[in-house]
């Protein structure tokens, strides 16, 4: 399953292309008719991904640093997650708190497991990729 990220906000956020090839990521409006709506409290509603379609590029996983392939993902994961912490920042100066669901896409009709509060820098501790559906408040 892949993993996905999705962001809200009181008010329209700017779509956002950063980075290249393997480290793109996208914030992309929802279509209106999406379940995962259903998640959030603000009417704004955007998807975060990376060049792949999905945000299984954000899946960052400290616990298998020893392999060397996961030594690379994990260098292009903390890439993907400090720009989406830039972009968090930059919302937050728009739009005021904002809130962020991630999960595995078959199951974002469900609510979420975890549910806490993080700042932009915090991202890349959250552990996002965790088979657990995490909401969270962003803000300062």
């Amino acid at each position: 399953m892949c993993l996905a990220i999705y962001l809200a906000a009181d008010r329209p956020l700017p779509l956002a292309r950063v980075g290249e090839g393997s480290t793109q990521m996208h914030i992309v409006a929802v279509p209106v008719h999406q379940a995962v709506r259903k998640q959030f409290s603000k009417p704004f509603v955007y998807q975060v991904m990376t060049e792949q379609g999905c945000a299984c590029g954000f899946d960052h996983d400290p616990d298998w640093e020893g392999e060397p392939s996961i030594i690379q993902e994990n260098k292009r994961s903390r890439v993907l997650l400090t720009q989406l912490s830039a972009c968090l920042a930059q919302a937050l100066n728009i739009a005021g708190p904002l809130e962020l669901y991630a999960g595995y896409c078959d199951k974002l009709d469900l609510q979420p497991t975890h549910r806490g509060a993080i700042a932009p820098d915090q991202l890349i501790s959250s552990r996002l990729n965790q088979k657990d559906r995490k909401f969270f408040v962003v803000s300062r």
